[in-house]
């Protein structure tokens, strides 16, 4: 099923080790030196595809992903992989990392890196061939030594979504897998009020949830209110008290949940002055800014990466979120900014220690801070590095209230629906108004989030994308502004528990949930005209479209829906049986 690659000048070979489901690989040194192997073609196939094929690709950071076709890909997001995160590829081929699924008459093939322990995984391919690539970052390896690599899977011609299942079990098996957090519901602060967000901003907002939805349990906390990045226990005073806002949480039945990006910290955060020994090193030994090898950051940029192969920054992390969650009774954890943790760049404490490494050693020092009945929650952190260290995880990028930005993001959750068996799945906030805010993208430029604001009928896209993911329910809107209605709506999201929604990997228009006795099937209309869609029910039952409050009868099989431009529609099938 693999053609291993060899070197070309006998310096190493790809040797198999087990074959289960996946297939584990090494590299062996063939020499009597020590060598220091860069990236290495672990397999190669021949491109035998039409380019018109259609393919689904991951991105190494949560931010991108791909699409298109063989010949033609592109970015679903705004944040390339290559373009704006400056990752390196061959030239004269296009890439991937991860996972690459290509289509196959009515089926689809499946190349897959299904473990991610040391080494990062891209898949390149041109018109000629398809290559696995991995990055040994030069490490040392001993004369004959054999060095345990990344498992792959590669499938051909298998039902996507059987494909999807059996690479989640294989990267289940391969890491040790958290339970997955679960029921995780609250409100969050950044898409109304920004890095600006105040002690009164989220005071009000606990007390409409205090009113009118106690079944929000959680008020993150997000970007605004530390002192610096990095400087994660010192509080602006712009914010206020932080002391004060945490009782105010608790006194109304509430949870504290917070943001913070472990992993970098900014030109003028105590941390950078006084433990420059903490982050990863320029070649000259100064700390390494990070717009000097990939994007810089989206605000106090540049950033400096904290070196997670350095046990005194394991040793700062771990008490940085021990006394989040011993001081300030802290058990939810949003990390942000995860993938600056894990690039391949410049010197680390521990020279023998890979990218990989070090960011799961990091984020092991996070979770032995934070407890084991935490949540942590990855977002814009690389996907397969995550897998295993975190239990929750940012699927998409961030809600803003305009319809392109609402239909990539409906997008983006739909093809990552199949991962909640790594980890909960967080699709981002719910929003049901139009508000302007000037929001910071993850570029560094800052957008007002309003323009044209979002219809109806996009606003009935996202519910459904949202309602698609099955995982976090988190209200973005400022809540002191809703009124019965609104509350009304977002209660369906907590009355109707199901499944995440089962997909195409290469077709994100229609999904299949199991609810409790239940079955629902979503289906996402981006186009710019009306179309019709068949969507199927196992057996004869009941359909109610849920968000339009209507029973659609009686069907058996399948019943046939409109859905207008730019929107979608939920339909929950009750069998009478």
């Amino acid at each position: 099923m693999t053609n291993l690659s060899d070197s070309s000048d006998n310096i190493y070979r790809i040797c198999k080790g087990k074959a289960d489901a996946d297939t584990e690989l090494f590299l062996e040194n063939l020499t009597d030196s020590t060598i220091m192997p860069g990236e290495v073609c672990v397999a190669s196939f021949t491109n035998t595809y039409n380019g018109g094929s259609k393919i689904y690709g991951e991105g190494f950071t949560m931010l991108s992903q791909y699409a298109g076709t063989l010949d033609e890909p592109r970015c679903m997001t705004k944040y390339d992989d290559f373009r704006h995160y400056k990752l390196n590829k061959n030239d004269g081929y296009n890439a991937v990392y991860n996972l690459l699924v290509v289509e196959n008459n009515d089926n689809a093939d499946i190349y897959a890196f299904s473990s991610c322990r040391r080494f990062s995984g891209r898949i390149e391919w041109n018109s000629d061939e398809i290559k696995m690539i991995l990055n040994l970052e030069n490490i040392c390896v001993k004369p004959h030594e054999r060095v345990r690599l990344e498992n792959i899977l590669v499938l051909n011609d298998v039902d996507g979504s059987a494909g999807m299942n059996l690479l989640s079990d294989c990267l289940v098996k391969n890491h040790s897998v958290p339970q997955p957090s679960s029921d995780i519901t609250g409100w969050c602060s950044w898409l109304c009020f920004g890095p600006d967000v105040t002690a009164d901003d989220i005071d009000a907002n606990i007390l409409a949830i205090n009113r009118h939805i106690p079944e929000l349990k959680y008020i993150q906390i997000d970007d605004g209110f530390q002192a610096h990045m990095g400087d994660w226990l010192t509080v602006s005073e712009a914010f206020g008290s932080m002391e004060d806002t945490l009782e105010s949480i608790r006194k109304r039945g509430a949870e504290p949940a917070i943001w913070a990006a472990p992993f970098i910290a900014d030109r003028d955060s105590a941390l950078l002055a006084e433990h420059p020994e903490y982050f990863v090193r320029d070649s000259d030994g100064r700390p390494l800014a990070s717009d000097k090898f990939t994007f810089g950051g989206w605000r106090c940029a540049p950033w400096y990466i904290l070196d997670g192969s350095n046990p005194r920054a394991c040793a700062y992390l771990e008490y940085v979120f021990r006394t989040m969650r011993e001081k300030w009774g802290i058990k939810y954890f949003k990390l942000d900014a995860n993938c600056w943790g894990a690039f391949s760049a410049g010197v680390r404490y521990n020279k023998s220690c890979t990218s990989v490494e070090s960011y799961r050693l990091g984020m092991e020092a996070i979770r032995r801070g934070a407890g084991d009945d935490a949540v942590i929650l990855g977002c814009n952190a690389p996907m397969w590095q995550s897998v295993g260290v975190v239990n929750s995880m940012r699927v998409s990028g961030d809600m803003c209230r305009q319809w392109k930005a609402v239909r990539m993001l409906g997008q983006e959750i739909c093809a990552r629906t199949w991962t909640n068996r790594l980890w909960c799945v967080d699709p981002d906030v719910i929003t049901l108004k139009n508000q302007t805010i000037a929001q910071l993208m993850p570029d560094g430029t800052k957008s007002e989030c309003l323009k044209d604001g979002l219809t109806e009928n996009e606003i009935e896209y996202h519910k459904c994308a949202v309602f698609a993911a099955g995982g976090f329910i988190l209200a973005g809107d400022d809540l002191s502004r809703y009124d019965k209605a609104d509350f009304d709506t977002l209660k369906i999201f907590l009355d109707e528990k199901h499944t995440p929604a089962v997909f195409s990997p290469l077709d994100f228009s229609v999904g299949y949930m199991n609810g409790d006795g239940c079955s629902y099937a979503v289906a996402l209309n981006p186009n710019d005209s009306q179309r019709t869609e068949i969507v199927r029910c196992a057996r004869k039952a009941c359909a109610y479209d849920v968000f339009a409050k209507h029973s659609m009868g009686e069907c058996s099989d399948s019943i046939e829906i409109t859905i207008q431009p730019h929107s979608a529609r939920l339909i929950k099938f009750i069998s009478g049986e």
